[in-house]
Order: structure tokens, then C-alpha cells, then sequence
């Protein structure tokens, strides 16, 4: 559907901002990225979007945490660790996919037999430079974009027309959608 770039983690909040604002109950987000690609910073920025009160962190260990926001509970999981994720899921946390849930995964490729096919995938990608390791939380990153479905087609939308009106630029982005 559409790429963007971040460069610098302040950004990459910023995007995850514009993308809260964007979301409504039932959205269903996959993140996709390698570790420390900007996932989570990006959700931060999702979870201001929504209005969460208190900030957005990883939950890794928890492997799950719900939050309320204005647009209806968001639940933000982690698929690092996917054999523990998928026993909580198969113990009934799938259920909570439900419609009325916003459905934010990070690690989602680890847990993808257990969520709808349909849904908005975002893809990170660190850009190589000519820093060092201790400066890679500063090196830019691409973020592509791609629906599956008409709710996430539509998703995509208003996500970009929020990109839009913050000055943010989108290009198409190139080879097939998820």
C-alpha cells in the first residue's frame, strides 16, 4: 500500500501518534521488525494517540496488557516469545479478538496461526549507515504499510490522512500486500 520513513525515535512516536488517532475498535495492527527496529517506541506513540493515561511499554514478559481508551480497550501483545503467547492465546486470550477490541501486536509473525487473516501490517526496517551499534536506536527506518481486508483497507486510510494532515509524507509502496 504505502511506506514512510522515520528518522530518529522521536519520529517514529510520532507516526505511532498518528496511527492512535487512526484507530477504532476492532483494528487489528501486526508489527513487524527485528529487535530493536523501533516497534515499541512506535506503539508508545499509539497508545498517546488513544489517550492511554499511563504510557505504553513493552510487554514482553507479560506477554499481554490491556488498556482502556476512549475508542474501546486496546490490547497490546508480544509475540517475542512465542510458545508462552501462544499458550495464553490457545487458553482463551483469542477470544478477546473479538471486534470490540484495538489489537496491537508486536512480534506478530510468531503468532500469526493464531490471529484474523485480515488486518493492517506495518514492516520495519532499519536503514544501514555509517554508525555504530551504541547509535542504532538513531539510524533511519522505513516503515511499510499494507492492508488485508476492507476494515484494515480502511484503517490505512484514515492512518494516512492523518500522516497527511501532520505534514508527514507516504509513498506507494513497492510488491504484493499481506
Amino acid at each position: 500500500m504505502f511506506q514512510f520513513r522515520s528518522t530518529d525515535p522521536e519520529t517514529t512516536e510520532q507516526l505511532g501518534l498518528c496511527l492512535g488517532e487512526s484507530l477504532r475498535a476492532g483494528d487489528l495492527v501486526r508489527l513487524h521488525g527485528e529487535l530493536g527496529a523501533g516497534k515499541t517506541t512506535f506503539c508508545r506513540g499509539v497508545g498517546r494517540g488513544l489517550q492511554v493515561v499511563e504510557g505504553l511499554n513493552s510487554p514482553t514478559y507479560l506477554l499481554c496488557k490491556e488498556y482502556s481508551t476512549p475508542a474501546g480497550p486496546l490490547l497490546h501483545l508480544d509475540g517475542y516469545f512465542e510458545h508462552r503467547l501462544a499458550s495464553l492465546l490457545g487458553e482463551g486470550l483469542v477470544e478477546r479478538i473479538d471486534g470490540r477490541s484495538i489489537v496491537l501486536v508486536e512480534w506478530a509473525e510468531r503468532v500469526d496461526p493464531w490471529l484474523p487473516a485480515d488486518g493492517l501490517s506495518l514492516d520495519f526496517q532499519r536503514i544501514a549507515g555509517d554508525r555504530s551499534a551504541a547509535e542504532d536506536d538513531q539510524l533511519p527506518r522505513n516503515i511499510r504499510c499494507t492492508a488485508r481486508g476492507s476494515a484494515a483497507q480502511e484503517l490505512a486510510r484514515r492512518f494516512s490522512e492523518k500522516l497527511a494532515e501532520k505534514g508527514i509524507s507516504v509513498e506507494p509502496s513497492p510488491g504484493p500486500t499481506r
